[in-house]
């Protein structure tokens, strides 16, 4: 833009084609300014999530650590808390993880389908690889 504008000064452009030339410019960089603070908020919201998930594996090892330890009623309510839902098929069991929405779209689509998956309960069953 700043050489348009010498452009315009040096009398080498007419007020008709620097306008024409400048409009279509100034109007990306004022996009390109009311963009700037939502891409600031996504790039805060995702190193949170970052932080927070390494909170959350923290907190798993722990649980890990301390998972002999716990009563049977300590465990189905841990089990509860973090299970959407449970299915046992022929030979494997899935845990659907609860999440709760994220503002992100990307994220919350990662994790729409997030589930972990168990081997198969029986090594003779088909499904085992």
């Amino acid at each position: 833009m700043e050489k348009l504008y010498r452009l315009y000064l040096d009398g080498s452009i007419s007020s008709q084609g620097f306008g024409d030339r400048h409009r279509p410019l100034e109007a990306r960089q004022a996009q390109l300014a009311e963009e700037i603070p939502r891409l600031e908020g996504e790039a805060d919201f995702l190193t949170n999530q970052l932080l927070s998930s390494e909170e959350i594996v923290g907190q798993a090892r722990d649980l890990y650590g301390r998972w002999s330890s716990l009563t049977a009623d300590e465990k189905r309510a841990i089990v509860e808390q973090i299970a959407d839902r449970i299915e046992i098929g022929e030979g494997n069991i899935s845990i659907h993880l609860t999440y709760s929405p994220d503002p992100s779209s990307t994220v919350a689509e990662r994790q729409r389908n997030r589930c972990v998956a168990f081997l198969p309960c029986h090594s003779d069953s088909p499904d085992s690889g």
